[in-house]
């Protein structure tokens, strides 16, 4: 199982100090999934991240930044601890989801 990241909405400011397109929040969705027994199971975590004001030596604006950009810069905001926690939730959603079983009788 490896997470997937993804961004689904950036939030930011027309312009800050001389910068313009200026992007200071994302929000990030991390899933994963894991077939057993030809059921899957998933696991998501969403929330939204204040990623702080840019560098202006590599700033980059909103129209000209890649997806693979607001993932690094989401992680960054968070931490490496941070990005971890929130993987393991999502594996732990997984594996606790395989525990549980409904039988209509």
């Amino acid at each position: 199982m490896a997470a997937t990241w993804t961004i689904t909405k950036q939030s930011g400011m027309v312009s800050l100090d001389s910068l313009s397109e200026v992007i200071t929040e994302l929000t990030y969705v991390v899933t994963d999934s894991q077939t057993v027994g030809g059921t899957t199971y998933s696991g998501r975590v969403e929330d939204t991240i204040g990623i702080g004001p840019p560098d202006p030596s590599s700033f980059t604006a909103k129209g000209s930044v890649t997806d693979a950009q607001r993932i690094t810069w989401a992680k960054n905001a968070l931490g490496t601890e941070r990005v971890a926690q929130i993987e393991a939730n999502v594996a732990g959603q997984i594996s606790g989801s395989q525990t549980v079983f409904s039988d209509t009788l």
